[in-house]
């Protein structure tokens, strides 16, 4: 289930972070949130884009705006950071496991 993948692939990220694994740690984020929204509207988990999903939040579920923008951000940021580990330090991406954990915690409210 959704919810249960998405709880593997955030412990999954922490032992890597605490690993110094970032680019590991950053893939595992992203696959946290994206994959969690991608099994609860059923979209693909692979070739879904960020625009896709975000489109999947805003049609079928009632978010706010700001939290939608925030989402975007925070995939775009991890998506970045999944090719380019060198771009990303430890710190900040301490930061987007936690920003990470409350989206989808706002996610398991409204999807």
């Amino acid at each position: 289930n959704a919810a249960k993948r998405a709880k593997q692939c955030f412990q999954s990220s922490q032992e890597a972070l605490q690993n110094d694994e970032l680019d590991t740690a950053a893939k595992e984020l992203y696959e946290a949130v994206a994959g969690y929204i991608t099994d609860k509207t059923g979209l693909p988990a692979s070739g879904t884009d960020i625009q896709d999903i975000i489109e999947q939040v805003e049609k079928k579920h009632t978010i706010d705006q700001d939290k939608i923008e925030e989402l975007e951000r925070f995939l775009q940021n991890l998506e970045l950071k999944k090719y380019a580990p060198e771009a990303i330090s430890k710190d900040e991406l301490e930061q987007l496991f936690n920003q990470g954990r409350n989206l989808q915690k706002t996610l398991k409210r409204h999807l």
